[in-house]
């Protein structure tokens, strides 16, 4: 994937968890109105678009989108490729 197209994904994801068009990638999570209910929707709705398993421990340091994005994709480099 694209990095351009999962900064959208991704962002689409945060605004619709957070009911809110005007995300800003540099400020946490929870400073832009989530809650531990909707980190656990974000986490959801995550493995529903990437295929991607996070777990809320992953964000103990904060969770601003840029950190959220490296996540993805540090996690779609691990993930085995299936063999077809």
């Amino acid at each position: 994937m694209k990095s351009e197209e999962l900064s959208v994904k991704s962002h689409k994801l945060w605004s619709d968890v957070l009911s809110n068009e005007k995300i800003n990638r540099e400020e946490d999570f929870f400073d832009q109105g989530g809650t531990s209910l909707s980190l656990i929707e974000l986490i959801s709705k995550t493995k529903e678009h990437f295929s991607v398993s996070l777990k809320a421990s992953d964000f103990e340091e904060g969770l601003s989108l840029e950190i959220y994005e490296g996540l993805i994709l540090k996690s779609m480099n691990k993930e085995p490729q299936k063999v077809v």
